[in-house]
């Protein structure tokens, strides 16, 4: 079965000391709800206002995080003609704050989390540019309803896989792209319009996934590095998406969360 997904974009991010080191202005903060015979699911969370500045950190000071009345995914739905109560399932990529934000408008839906970001989560020392607490657990301490995973074995197109989540059906995988931070992982979608790959944070714009060593490219990379727990795998998960991407059959289209021209639209 392929499924329609929407692109939400929720939230972004204006960092005045990137702007002219980068093709685009302004990062968006990017999820995707899918439908499907079991509800909505979403991709990511994205920004919420009523989350506290102290929560978002680091993250609002340096990056220059916004977040506008009618951008929080709850709204988004809601234009779109959705409710919250919709949706049934919500996938993270990871635990930073601009991805799971929002989790406090939909208490109802089970998230789904690798185990190793989940137990990362839980150390409140992890680090963010070299500084003590990334990750900020009051975001997620009152969620009740969660399923975690590791990989057993599966696979999608030379990538590891974890392709049986729980209440979900199988055209929906989590695809471990770890890197960005220890449990980081992606989305695959098979959608209406063939397969999609929301991969995160496991790059930001399009040229990391382009050899060509331009300002562009340079500036991204090393800002990439920064803030990468392992950058070893992500760089050779860049290569690998960098080659999924030029895949002719079956074509799939690759997103990630903060390139506003990588719109599946």
């Amino acid at each position: 079965m392929a499924f329609q997904v929407h692109d939400l974009q929720c939230g972004s991010f204006c960092p005045a000391s990137l702007r002219l080191l980068s093709p685009v202005q302004c990062f968006c903060c990017r999820c995707l709800a899918v439908e499907t015979n079991e509800g909505l699911v979403l991709v990511d969370t994205g920004l919420h206002p009523d989350v506290s500045k102290a929560s978002y950190g680091r993250l609002w000071s340096l990056t220059g995080a916004e977040i506008e009345v009618g951008q929080t995914a709850k709204s988004c739905l809601e234009e779109k003609g959705f409710r919250a109560e919709d949706v049934q399932h919500i996938i993270l990529t990871h635990l930073d704050s601009d991805h799971c934000g929002a989790l406090i408008d939909f208490p109802h839906a089970t998230a789904h989390l690798h185990q190793k970001e989940w137990d990362l989560g839980q150390n409140s020392g992890a680090q963010f540019f070299g500084l003590k607490n990334r990750y900020d657990q009051k975001i997620w301490a009152s969620h009740k309803k969660w399923k975690f995973y590791s990989e057993f074995g599966d696979t999608w197109n030379s990538f590891a896989a974890i392709q049986q989540l729980e209440g979900l059906p199988p055209e929906i995988l989590m695809v471990p792209l770890l890197g960005h931070t220890l449990g980081h992982s992606g989305v695959a979608i098979h959608s209406n319009k063939g397969w999609i790959l929301h991969a995160g944070d496991s790059f930001f714009l399009k040229e990391d996934l382009e050899t060509s060593l331009s300002r562009f490219h340079i500036s991204s990379q090393l800002f990439q590095n920064s803030i990468a727990m392992d950058n070893r795998r992500r760089l050779s998960n860049q290569k690998k998406l960098e080659t999924l991407l030029l895949q002719k059959s079956p074509p799939i289209q690759i997103t990630n969360s903060h390139d506003p021209r990588l719109s599946i639209l």
